[in-house]
């Protein structure tokens, strides 16, 4: 929170698919359900995959569930379907109602009347799926280009790893604070606790966020360098 971040929802991969067929398969609907239920409707998911239709193609699409599909599950009625992963399960006999756009007469083309069909127990995922804009973002406060923490199969990182990102050619002529603007740098030095998250960090986080850090970073800066040429010895 302090860096000015919030959950927003996951990120999930998959196959070629159509998702104008399936959006979202029923593990990715009950996830992003969940998602939802315990952090908030502005959560999403995105899926990232290749275009059923172009070729090499890899295409990004965010999704809520319905609020429909959030009641059911907070009451602890819908689940993921093992038997078919393009419908979700459900304890009760759900119904569900075809809309205009969603009942059209394959023949004509043509949009009928709303149509209610066959309580069941499964239900597809994309009666629960809302398509949701992905809008850009950006921030000049973080990069991510620092090595990211506890990662599997490589070594433990150390100040020595810090020290090594500051100096790094690209980086020698930037200021302190530019030089520690990394969102990944930043979280490796407050799970080691070389700054105190509470006392520590909101200064620094609001000297980053500000133009005139300067003169509020510079204590931090001679601690840090003085701990980096420690380390080294």
């Amino acid at each position: 929170k302090l860096f000015g971040l919030e959950r927003v929802g996951v990120i999930a991969t998959h196959g070629p698919r159509d998702k104008s067929v399936v959006p979202l398969s029923s593990t990715e609907l009950i996830t992003v359900t969940k998602e939802q239920s315990r952090f908030g409707d502005h959560c999403v998911i995105v899926t990232v995959g290749p275009a059923s239709d172009q070729g090499n193609t890899v295409t990004a699409d965010a999704w809520q569930a319905t609020e429909q599909a959030v009641n059911l599950y907070r009451a602890g009625l819908i689940d993921v379907c093992d038997q078919h992963a393009q419908y979700i399960q459900s304890k009760e006999p759900l119904e569900v109602v075809l809309g205009n756009d969603e009942n059209t007469n394959a023949a004509t083309g043509k949009k009928q009347p709303p149509k209610t069909m066959e309580p069941s127990h499964f239900v597809d995922t994309k009666w629960m799926t809302g398509y949701i804009g992905i809008e850009t973002f950006s921030t000049p406060l973080f990069s991510n280009k620092f090595a990211r923490y506890d990662r599997p199969g490589e070594l433990p990182l150390s100040l020595q790893n810090v020290g090594a990102f500051m100096q790094a050619p690209t980086r020698t002529r930037l200021s302190f604070a530019e030089q520690i603007q990394d969102y990944h740098m930043l979280f490796f030095l407050a799970v080691q606790n070389i700054f105190d998250i509470k006392a520590d960090f909101p200064v620094i986080i609001s000297a980053l966020m500000g133009k005139d850090n300067a003169n509020a970073l510079k204590g931090y800066e001679e601690i840090l360098k003085g701990m980096i040429k420690s380390s080294g010895k």
